[in-house]
Protein backbone atom coordinates (compact mmCIF):
# COMPACT_ATOMS: atom_id res chain seq x y z
CA UNK A 1 0.00 0.00 0.00
CA UNK A 2 1.29 3.26 -0.99
CA UNK A 3 1.27 6.06 1.70
CA UNK A 4 -0.03 9.42 0.06
CA UNK A 5 1.69 12.40 1.59
CA UNK A 6 -0.18 15.07 2.25
CA UNK A 7 1.11 18.61 1.92
CA UNK A 8 0.01 20.58 4.53
CA UNK A 9 -0.86 24.37 3.83
CA UNK A 10 0.10 26.81 6.72
CA UNK A 11 -2.51 26.75 9.65
CA UNK A 12 -4.62 30.09 10.65
CA UNK A 13 -2.60 30.56 13.42
CA UNK A 14 0.28 31.15 11.65
CA UNK A 15 -1.15 33.24 9.05
CA UNK A 16 -3.21 35.31 12.87
CA UNK A 17 0.64 35.67 14.48
CA UNK A 18 1.50 37.52 11.15
CA UNK A 19 -1.10 39.76 10.95
CA UNK A 20 -1.34 40.19 14.77
CA UNK A 21 2.26 41.20 14.68
CA UNK A 22 2.24 43.45 11.81
CA UNK A 23 -0.55 45.16 13.50
CA UNK A 24 0.92 45.48 16.94
CA UNK A 25 3.82 46.55 15.24
CA UNK A 26 1.89 49.04 13.29
CA UNK A 27 0.18 50.42 16.26
CA UNK A 28 3.08 50.48 18.72
CA UNK A 29 4.88 52.96 15.91
CA UNK A 30 1.80 55.23 15.16
CA UNK A 31 1.54 55.76 19.03
CA UNK A 32 5.04 56.63 19.68
CA UNK A 33 4.79 59.10 16.97
CA UNK A 34 1.74 60.81 17.75
CA UNK A 35 3.40 60.89 21.52
CA UNK A 36 6.14 62.21 20.31
CA UNK A 37 4.27 64.60 17.98
CA UNK A 38 1.91 65.97 20.67
CA UNK A 39 5.14 66.62 23.17
CA UNK A 40 7.32 68.09 20.90
CA UNK A 41 4.31 70.57 20.11
CA UNK A 42 3.56 71.24 23.95
CA UNK A 43 7.03 71.72 24.56
CA UNK A 44 7.18 74.37 21.57
CA UNK A 45 3.90 76.43 23.15
CA UNK A 46 5.33 76.32 26.52
CA UNK A 47 8.81 77.42 25.80
CA UNK A 48 7.61 79.77 22.73
CA UNK A 49 9.87 81.76 20.59
CA UNK A 50 10.11 85.64 20.04
CA UNK A 51 9.95 87.10 16.63
CA UNK A 52 12.76 86.51 15.49
CA UNK A 53 12.96 82.69 15.29
CA UNK A 54 11.29 80.48 13.43
CA UNK A 55 9.54 77.23 13.94
CA UNK A 56 11.65 75.61 11.33
CA UNK A 57 15.32 76.37 12.61
CA UNK A 58 18.37 74.39 13.37
CA UNK A 59 18.08 71.69 15.54
CA UNK A 60 20.09 72.64 18.20
CA UNK A 61 18.60 75.82 18.75
CA UNK A 62 14.67 74.69 19.95
CA UNK A 63 14.35 71.47 21.92
CA UNK A 64 11.00 71.05 20.89
CA UNK A 65 12.12 70.97 17.36
CA UNK A 66 14.01 67.82 18.13
CA UNK A 67 11.32 65.84 19.58
CA UNK A 68 8.73 67.15 16.86
CA UNK A 69 11.34 65.49 14.42
CA UNK A 70 11.87 62.46 16.39
CA UNK A 71 8.30 61.78 16.03
CA UNK A 72 7.91 62.48 12.19
CA UNK A 73 11.08 60.09 11.69
CA UNK A 74 9.14 57.18 14.24
CA UNK A 75 6.27 57.93 11.89
CA UNK A 76 8.30 57.32 8.56
CA UNK A 77 9.89 54.86 9.60
CA UNK A 78 6.66 52.62 10.36
CA UNK A 79 6.56 51.12 7.16
CA UNK A 80 10.29 49.84 7.27
CA UNK A 81 10.12 48.52 10.73
CA UNK A 82 7.05 46.60 9.20
CA UNK A 83 8.84 45.11 6.23
CA UNK A 84 11.79 44.14 8.65
CA UNK A 85 9.34 42.66 11.33
CA UNK A 86 7.53 40.78 8.19
CA UNK A 87 10.99 39.55 6.94
CA UNK A 88 11.90 37.79 10.20
CA UNK A 89 8.71 36.17 10.90
CA UNK A 90 9.01 34.44 7.43
CA UNK A 91 11.79 33.14 7.80
CA UNK A 92 11.35 31.68 11.02
CA UNK A 93 7.88 30.29 9.54
CA UNK A 94 10.22 29.30 6.55
CA UNK A 95 8.17 30.61 4.18
CA UNK A 96 11.26 31.71 1.47
CA UNK A 97 8.60 33.31 -0.46
CA UNK A 98 7.22 35.76 0.70
CA UNK A 99 10.86 36.62 2.94
CA UNK A 100 12.37 36.81 -0.39
CA UNK A 101 10.07 39.10 -1.24
CA UNK A 102 10.36 41.54 1.99
CA UNK A 103 14.41 41.28 1.58
CA UNK A 104 14.08 42.52 -2.30
CA UNK A 105 11.99 45.26 -0.10
CA UNK A 106 14.44 46.23 2.24
CA UNK A 107 17.05 46.12 -0.26
CA UNK A 108 15.14 48.52 -2.80
CA UNK A 109 14.24 50.58 0.65
CA UNK A 110 18.08 50.77 1.29
CA UNK A 111 18.13 51.60 -2.66
CA UNK A 112 16.29 54.44 -2.43
CA UNK A 113 17.52 55.97 0.77
CA UNK A 114 21.23 55.70 -0.95
CA UNK A 115 20.06 57.54 -3.68
CA UNK A 116 17.68 60.49 -2.21
CA UNK A 117 20.94 61.01 0.42
CA UNK A 118 23.15 62.97 -1.47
Amino acid sequence: MMKKESMQPPTAQSKWNINGLLSACLTSCVLISSILIFCGFILFLITGLDNSQLLFVRLDQIPAAIVLNLGIIALISTPVIQVIVALVRFSLDKDMTFAGISLILIILLGICYIMTAN
